[in-house]
Parts: structure tokens; C-alpha cells; sequence
């Protein structure tokens, strides 16, 4: 049997699938499903979502829409990194460390 990509089972915008039905249509978990949503967008899928469910963009300002929304929702968690990154840097700890740098390189945090 081919395994097929999550996106397979996204409809086209303006049509929607909500998370409980597409979770039901591949026989998983919601929190499977999303573990699948959030690696195909990290391996560049787009797949659009809102209040009405998950859907496949098919012009460039539903693109914009994804952008932004996402955009923004890493600008917010930054955000709130930084008063985190304060509070270690408070207690002694080498923030650039956790972040796996050292040197200006990344390296493999265990």
C-alpha cells in the first residue's frame, strides 16, 4: 500500500475539513493528525487553517493570510522567549548553550 501525504487529504480552499473528520479519515488520533500537519508546513507544505478547518490555499492571498497569521503567531512567541532568556540569563545560565551555539555555530544540544 503507498502511503499517502497528509496534503492528499486537504481539500482545495474554499473547501474545508475540520480536524476531527480529517483525523477520521486517516484513522489516527487528532494528535497524530496535527504531529502530520506540523511536519508536511516544515517540510514547506502549505496548509491553511482556520475556525471552519484545514484547507489547501489556491491563490496568493490565501498565501499572504497563512503568512501573516503564522508570522505572527512567531513574532508573539519570541516575544515572550525573551522575558525567558532574561530570567536564565538572571539565574547563571548560558542561554547561547541551551540554544545549542557556541562559537556563532549550532551544535546538537543532548
Amino acid at each position: 500500500m503507498v502511503k499517502r501525504r497528509i496534503t492528499d487529504h486537504i481539500p482545495l480552499s474554499p473547501d474545508r475539513i475540520s480536524m476531527r473528520s480529517l483525523a477520521l479519515k486517516l484513522g489516527e488520533t487528532e494528535r497524530e493528525t496535527r504531529k502530520h500537519i506540523e511536519t508536511a508546513r516544515m517540510n514547506g507544505e502549505i496548509i491553511g487553517s482556520d475556525e471552519q478547518g484545514y484547507y489547501i490555499p489556491t491563490n496568493a492571498h490565501e498565501i499572504a493570510t497563512y503568512y501573516r497569521r503564522h508570522r505572527k503567531r512567531a513574532m508573539t512567541t519570541l516575544k515572550c522567549l525573551k522575558a525567558v532568556r532574561k530570567a536564565l540569563r538572571a539565574a547563571g545560565i548560558d542561554v547561547a548553550q541551551i540554544e545549542g551555539r557556541t562559537n556563532g555555530k549550532t551544535q546538537k544540544v543532548t
